[in-house]
């Protein structure tokens, strides 16, 4: 069988100009597992007679050398004939790698070019060693060392054993940014992704000398220079200086940073029928800060708008670039040249399938060409969280209007394994794990599995989501969760609860920023261990607060969102809105409809201290549909609406036994500001948050007051607010945020909650 497929590689390799065997004769001697026909094919036909020109037989040596199955060739006339004497490479058995610790077999197999079964060629296995140290340089192991050992066989058979000392790791001392005023040292160095070596390098691996890496990390400095109107700078380098005795690397790039940009006039210019560009709606405005960046999005969203009303137009930003600090900018609209698609390549996914990736393009082989759907497409599969990198990049086709996309991404990590917690005097301890996986066996679909447990609580979830439902960019989710609650010695939940149900939905995108879900959820809760003065005849001397047995819901509901933000997880610009409403009462026990709502909006205020405010307002109400609303319907509030309150902490309650009973409205509102913590490295990722919060909940169900005999007490929209600082840690653990609330608006009766915490890790 080796035999067999050694002679097919070799026939393929050979590239034979003609099948027929020469008119001169072709004598093989020294072949032993290469078929000698082969070797005669590879001399072809001779062009012209009967015999072989001396220009020929060269060629013909030179070929059967390149195929790497010979160590000697040797072609000479003897007689009428030609006689062609070969002497065999040998052939690769086993390849072993020795002493690898840091990087897997696996990993060096795919460096080298070595290989069992190809012809061992001397030349590849020096080679292969180079690699390998060049592979163990990029992870920081600049002194590993590898040593070749090749172990003779019979049957003209070698295996070959690559011994690797793996040396130490080497640091990075210093990164500095000469010529840096604009920005802080720590500034820059947060925006880059090689590290300094820390105490928490040894976990998070970030602190690696890489070239490739360290061109990057310049451009992404020249880009933050850029994106806040320094449009001049540039970053050279970098310089790096290796110290042996330290094993230490210190890296020097140079910043010139020149002048800071705005923008002057933004004027719009056609050169072809086109629809109306309103610049406004692209975030550009006269006296901003100039970004080139901005300018092409802004652009690239233009042409997909003009794209969708059916012109085919481009959108180029054109900039002038002026002596007073100003840019004025054009929107030129050209028509663009017609070209198609011939071939969409993938490469880069090890883990994710093909299909994953090619359906997030609106665009196929055999499509016009769009170069605006294929950045649509590059941000969606950003945002799928699949990968670390998209590109893509176009080449000519087979003709002048035929045009070849690859797109090549970097996969990550897209599971995540999470924790949280919370505390409070009267609650204690919250403990919640979970386990999700976004992209399961590369398919893009999602599971979740969760637990949650505090002292008197328990949560259970297990979900999935299938994002490509119909054959449409439709996600469907489905889940089924548990949840229980003990009897708490407090006013908020004095009985025992157990909620068991399930929820299915359907999301559909309406555009790139715009989202629409549709669900229905069913659900039993099941109340039990009441203290008797909570259920009893429905009078104020006997109140009935709670009910025991089983409540059934039975909610469909929809939601609508809007999204521009720039990062989902920590953004530093843009804006959310979500309206949702939802009706109870197809079956079951509730019978209401329920509205929410709430905005966000973040703005990087500072970017050179990098300073992002965030401001946040949400309201909803519930209202019963011919039945009075159940207590455990309605609005508790706590630190999910205001920080520096405990759950059911302010609101309407019972008088007499002090019960949070809840409401049918509620508002708030949230303004944050966070930066870079002062006098804390940058590699450690420390943030501080500033915030203030302000809201209310009011107005208890009347028809369900009057029959349970409560004596209804804060049932006013009186508004309660806290102020308070956080911190917030990228750690190599996920983020991990405390809060400490100190309510300085409150009501007599009132539960107050000062420390909250929360985080998580991702692998």
């Amino acid at each position: 069988m080796r035999i067999l497929t050694t002679s097919v590689v070799l026939a393929a390799t050979l590239a034979i100009a003609s099948h027929a065997i020469a008119a001169e004769a072709v004598s093989v001697t020294g072949n032993v597992r290469v078929d000698e026909e082969i070797v005669r094919q590879s001399f072809g036909k001779p062009a012209s007679g009967d015999r072989f020109t001396d220009g020929e037989i060269d060629a013909g040596v030179k070929q059967l050398f390149a195929s790497g199955f010979f160590a000697d060739v040797q072609a000479a006339r003897e007689g009428a004939g030609l006689h062609v004497s070969v002497v065999e490479n040998p052939s690769v058995g086993n390849v072993v790698f020795n002493g690898n610790q840091r990087l897997r077999d696996e990993v060096l197999q795919a460096t080298v070019a070595t290989a069992a079964g190809k012809p061992l060629v001397a030349s590849k296995v020096d080679a292969d060693v180079a690699a390998i140290v060049g592979a163990y340089a990029r992870i920081g192991r600049v002194g590993a060392h590898v040593e070749k050992r090749i172990v003779a066989r019979d049957g003209n058979v070698d295996d070959v054993l690559f011994t690797v000392s793996e040396g130490e790791k080497a640091t990075i001392g210093s990164i500095e940014f000469r010529g840096a005023t604009v920005f802080s040292q720590n500034g820059l160095k947060g925006a880059i992704s090689t590290k300094e070596t820390s105490l928490l390098s040894k976990v998070k691996d970030d602190d690696v000398y890489d070239i490739d890496r360290a061109e990057a990390d310049a451009r992404s400095v020249e880009r933050l220079y850029h994106d806040n109107g320094y449009v001049d700078a540039v970053v050279t380098g970098p310089e790096v200086v290796f110290d042996e005795k330290e094993n230490a690397f210190y890296i020097v790039f140079d910043v010139a940073e020149g002048r800071q940009y705005r923008m002057a006039e933004i004027t719009v210019q056609a050169t072809t029928p086109s629809p109306n560009v309103k610049t406004s709606r692209f975030g550009l405005r006269t006296g901003g800060i100039y970004s080139p960046h901005r300018a092409q999005a802004a652009a690239d969203r233009a042409s997909l708008d003009a794209s969708r009303q059916g012109f085919d137009v481009a959108v180029v930003p054109k900039s002038d670039r002026r002596a007073n600090g100003t840019v004025g900018l054009e929107l030129q609209v050209d028509a663009s040249a017609k070209a198609y698609v011939e071939r969409i390549d993938v490469v880069g996914n090890t883990r994710t399938g093909d299909y994953v990736i090619r359906r997030e393009f609106d665009l196929a082989e055999g499509d016009r060409f769009d170069p605006q759907l294929v950045r649509q497409a590059e941000k969606r599969l950003k945002a799928l969280g699949f990968f670390s990198s998209v590109t893509t990049s176009t080449a000519r086709g087979s003709a002048e209007d035929r045009v070849v996309l690859t797109v090549n991404v970097a996969e990550q990590d897209s599971g995540a394994f999470e924790i949280g917690g919370g505390f409070s005097t009267k609650d204690g301890p919250l403990a919640v794990a979970s386990f999700s996986e976004r992209n399961f066996m590369g398919t893009g679909r999602g599971f979740r599995a969760s637990v949650g447990r505090g002292e008197d609580t328990g949560t259970y979830e297990l979900s999935m989501t299938e994002p490509y439902l119909f054959g449409a960019r439709v996600t469907g989710g489905f889940s089924l969760f548990r949840k229980d609650w003990s009897t708490e010695d407090n006013r908020f939940h004095p009985y025992g609860e157990t909620e068991t149900g399930g929820r299915f939905s359907l999301d559909l995108p309406v555009s790139d920023d715009v989202l629409a879900s549709v669900y229905y959820r069913l659900s039993v809760e099941n109340v039990d261990d009441v203290d008797d003065k909570y259920t009893g005849k429905g009078t104020r001397d006997d109140p009935n607060l709670i009910t025991r047995g089983d409540y059934v819901r039975s909610v469909l509901g929809g939601e609508w969102s809007f999204s521009n933000l720039d990062d989902e997880t920590n953004p530093s610009d843009g804006t959310k809105i979500t309206a949702s409403q939802e009706w109870a009462g197809l079956g079951g026990d509730a019978s209401y409809v329920k509205t929410e709502a709430s905005a966000k909006a973040f703005k990087e205020v500072d970017a050179v201290r990098n300073i992002v405010a965030h401001l946040s307002v949400k309201g909803g109400s519930i209202n019963g549909l011919g039945k009075d609303l159940s207590f455990t319907d309605q609005y508790s509030a706590g630190s999910d609406v205001l920080r520096g309150f405990a759950r059911g902490g302010f609101g309407p309650r019972d008088a007499g036994t002090g019960l949070a009973l809840g409401g049918q409205y509620y508002a708030s509102a949230s303004a944050e500001a966070r930066l870079p913590a002062p006098l804390i490295p940058e590699n450690f990722n420390l943030q501080t948050a500033f915030f203030a919060d302000a809201g209310t909940v009011w107005r208890a169900d009347p028809g369900r007051v009057a029959k349970s005999g409560a004596t209804i007490v804060s049932d006013d929209p009186k508004v309660r607010a806290a102020i308070g600082t956080g911190i917030v840690w990228s750690s190599p653990v996920g983020q991990i945020r405390a809060d400490f609330a100190y309510p300085v608006m409150k009501q007599d009766g009132d539960q107050t909650q000062f420390f909250s915490l929360s985080g998580g890790t991702r692998f």
